[in-house]
């Protein structure tokens, strides 16, 4: 059995790195972070090949002292906390120590920084842990880091990161999340020489959310016993969003915090960002290397606290007044009555339909049987007669009539969902509806032009192979590919409708090309790739009984009729049917 041995130096250096620095984003966090720390008014953060081989992040903040350089790429050095009881009053980003060291010990690191103050600066050069070099240099107010091949003493570590565009994806994302909540700092960043996001500061988090979602965000807030929570809501999206979580201006993970935003939001749609700030002392950030996880003294009031702000960024109250469906604006491009064609140009026989149904009848019901015939009164009492049951609603008048007068009710136990409409009680089935919806916007939206990816993405070879018969149609539907070295295919863009989803643009591309033995071989090659993404999609609409508040509901309903085909989800489920009033009546005597 092997003796127990104190590890080398060297090699307790590696394992801290490796707790600190996962990837190229760890790098840019920490530095960022510093930056931060430092009252930098600009940060500007540039890459080449997603980080993997260099990252430089410069600032214009109050700098490091030439005479503490060397002491700043130790481990365990630091200007933020003195002491023990500043561990539990933490008020910056950074307080570890460890941030350069890490960097420096699984990389080539350069550091050329200037105090406020002095008038030169300093430059140290690490390799691998090693400081090789430290003198004075002129330079502007500010700190400059260069880090050079990261992992290139690592060589296993290196090996599983990720392609350079999905590493510059992270990066980009983590730069939009930051200038979220420190709004009134300039974000700068620049990939393989090409500047891809330039955020200037503004006068709020509402400003900035704006700026990021291109909508004027919702916005809830409360505060108790000292908790202050701030939520904003990008509003219902065709996916599910992200959730950013910041407590006291950091950046953290809490499975807690988002359990309140599912709860109160109903598992709503869109993204959403909480902004939580409370006295230091009721958090400990000290609780894992990346500092990206935080324990609360109150997790009970933080819960309730989000919740609340939540239910009032989504505005759910309870026994709300109803709301109407209003008319389609004015120039919306959305034509005839919800966007529903006219009777005579509509050919019922066209619609697909199960063996023997009617649709003739109530929209929908199956079989041809209204609900009003195959009903019977009480026991011991009489069919409904027929001069007393109302003849069926006509599918086209309860477009064009009655769902511009459609009020929400609201949602049965088993979660369909109810509308008051003049002659009737509508009745929807929220899932069929969407699917309906989906199917169509892919399918009909496809020939719109392309959405430009920001970073392309590398086709895997498995997706790859099956493109040869298909490029040229899917070129025409919006995809754009490019050819790399070693016959590596990129995809560049994809349909302009497709870029509302939340799906993955290769996902989109793997459903493309997976052909069914189902297939209509009547249909072109467009129509059939189409209708693989649209089927595929369809699966992602929402469940029975996921929340809704009064105007997702409405919009559903208003997004259902502006459909060729409203009343049939793609699979040939009825997606809704009405009750007459005239029937109601008769039941109950009047």
């Amino acid at each position: 059995m092997s003796r127990i041995e104190h590890l080398p130096q060297e090699v307790r250096e590696k394992i801290a790195a490796g707790e600190v620095i996962e990837r190229p984003l760890s790098v840019v966090k920490e530095l960022v972070e510093n930056s931060i720390d430092a009252g930098a008014a600009r940060i500007s953060v540039s890459l080449s090949q997603g980080g993997k081989s260099w990252i430089v992040v410069e600032d214009d903040g109050r700098g490091i002292p030439f005479e503490d350089l060397p002491m700043a790429v130790l481990r365990y050095a630091t200007s933020k906390i003195k002491s023990l009881d500043d561990l539990f009053n933490i008020r910056s980003l950074g307080f570890r120590g460890e941030a350069l060291a890490s960097i420096g010990a699984v990389s080539r690191m350069e550091i050329r920084s200037r105090f406020e103050g002095d008038d030169v600066g300093g430059l140290i050069l690490c390799e691998g842990g090693e400081v090789l070099a430290c003198h004075r240099i002129p330079r502007q107010l500010g700190t400059t880091v260069r880090v050079e091949e990261l992992f290139y003493n690592l060589p296993a570590r290196r090996k599983f990161l990720r392609a350079a565009a999905a590493e510059t994806r992270r990066i980009s994302q983590f730069i939009q999340e930051m200038s979220l909540v420190w709004h009134d700092r300039w974000f700068t960043l620049t990939s393989d020489g090409r500047r891809i996001l330039d955020r200037r500061p503004v006068g709020s988090k509402r400003e900035a959310a704006q700026a990021l979602w291109g909508c004027e965000p919702r916005e809830g807030r409360m505060e108790m016993d000292g908790i202050r929570c701030v939520t904003l809501w990008s509003g219902h999206g065709d996916g599910r969003g992200g959730m950013v979580i910041f407590v006291n201006q950091r950046r953290v993970w809490d499975t807690n915090i988002r359990a309140a935003i599912q709860g109160a939001s109903g598992s709503a749609r869109g993204d959403w960002v909480v902004f939580i700030d409370l006295p230091p002392e009721d958090v400990d950030v000290n609780v894992h290397p990346t500092k990206g996880e935080v324990r609360f003294k109150r997790p009970r009031d933080i819960f309730s606290v989000v919740y609340g702000a939540v239910q009032s960024a989504v505005g759910i109250v309870t026994m709300a007044g109803r709301s109407r469906v209003e008319a389609p604006p004015r120039g919306s491009g959305i034509t005839g009555i919800m966007g529903f064609p006219g009777r005579e140009d509509f050919d019922i026989d066209t619609l697909p339909r199960d063996e023997g149904e009617d649709v003739s009848g109530l929209n929908g019901s199956r079989g041809g049987t209204n609900v009003a015939e195959a009903d019977t009164l009480e026991e011991g009492g009489s069919a409904c007669r027929a001069e007393k049951c109302p003849e069926p609603l006509d599918l086209y008048e309860v477009v064009s009539v009655d769902v511009l007068e459609a009020c929400y009710i609201g949602k049965t136990s088993k979660g369909y969902l109810l509308y008051d409409l003049p002659r009737g009680v509508l009745f929807l089935d929220p899932h069929a509806a969407e699917e309906r919806i989906t199917f169509e916007r892919i399918v009909n939206g496809s020939y719109g032009g392309s959405q430009v990816l920001t970073f392309p993405v590398e086709v895997p070879a498995s997706v790859a192979s099956q493109l040869k018969l298909s490029t040229k149609p899917l070129e025409r539907l919006g995809f754009r590919f490019s050819l790399g070295q070693s016959d590596t295919v990129w995809l560049e863009g994809i349909p302009q409708s497709l870029s509302a989803f939340d799906v993955s643009p290769v996902e989109w591309l793997r459903w493309a090309v997976a052909s069914s033995s189902e297939e209509d071989e009547g249909d072109t090659e467009e129509g059939r790739i189409l209708r693989r993404m649209a089927g595929r999609a369809c699966k992602r609409s929402m469940k029975l009984g996921e929340m809704l508040d009064d105007e997702g509901a409405l919009r559903l309903i208003r997004e259902l009729f502006g459909c060729s085909t409203p009343h049939k989800c793609p699979h040939g489920r009825s997606t809704f049917f009405v009750i007459p009033w005239g029937y109601v009546e008769s039941r109950l005597g009047r």
